[in-house]
């Protein structure tokens, strides 16, 4: 037997964010759908499941999801958001074990053909361990234009040769329509397996 309720807590957040969004259904809304372990949001003790309620004063709750995320996107860094967080009362019901998280290999060739491979575990962003093994995830425009990883830019795309990072997210579907269904933003990818990547597929001929 439990009950929900929803509790409301506010957080200031450097960007990059390390997170994946996700809207509430049907466009509307913003919710953590991912949190990167060693990114900024998980630092400031943002976690998956949590509803955006305020960006920056800017009210999230019945606004468009992409209204939400050109907000994240323009607002300097730390963002400053307030969060719902649901809060579950049991009784007497066993906690779930949490899903440890495994080493997996991540191979990447460039557009040049260079052959890169490290280790990654199941779980982080791919845009986020792509950019600390020191993999160039950016063309040149997306160098000076890219939004941190928060998912507005559309500049970190890969393309994905395996299920490696499961399945395109609903917001990637709707963004990416007119690219190759294995295109992907890295900043949306979480890494669930071994994983094969191309980088910056838009510049290959």
């Amino acid at each position: 037997v439990f009950a929900k309720k929803l509790s409301g807590v506010s957080f200031s957040v450097e960007k990059p964010l390390g997170m994946v969004l996700e809207d509430l259904g049907k466009g509307i809304g913003c919710k953590i759908g991912q949190v990167n372990a060693d990114g900024n949001s998980a630092k400031g003790g943002l976690s998956a499941g949590m509803i955006i309620a305020e960006v920056n004063g800017f009210g999230c709750m019945e606004a468009q999801f992409d209204d939400i995320l050109d907000q994240i996107q323009q607002a300097a860094s730390p963002l400053s958001l307030k969060c719902l967080r649901v809060d579950e009362i049991e009784e007497k019901q066993p906690q779930t074990q949490q899903t440890k998280a495994e080493t997996v290999t991540v191979s990447v060739l460039t557009p040049e053909g260079e052959s890169v491979e490290f280790e990654a575990n199941t779980g982080d962003v791919l845009r986020e361990v792509l950019l600390e093994n020191n993999v160039d995830v950016y063309d040149w425009y997306g160098k000076g234009m890219n939004c941190g990883g928060s998912g507005t830019c559309l500049t970190c795309l890969v393309e994905l040769d395996d299920d490696g990072c499961g399945q395109r997210t609903e917001y990637e579907n709707k963004r990416l329509k007119n690219k190759p269904a294995n295109w992907r933003l890295a900043c949306q990818s979480i890494i669930e397996g071994p994983t094969s990547v191309k980088t910056k597929p838009q510049t290959r001929k």
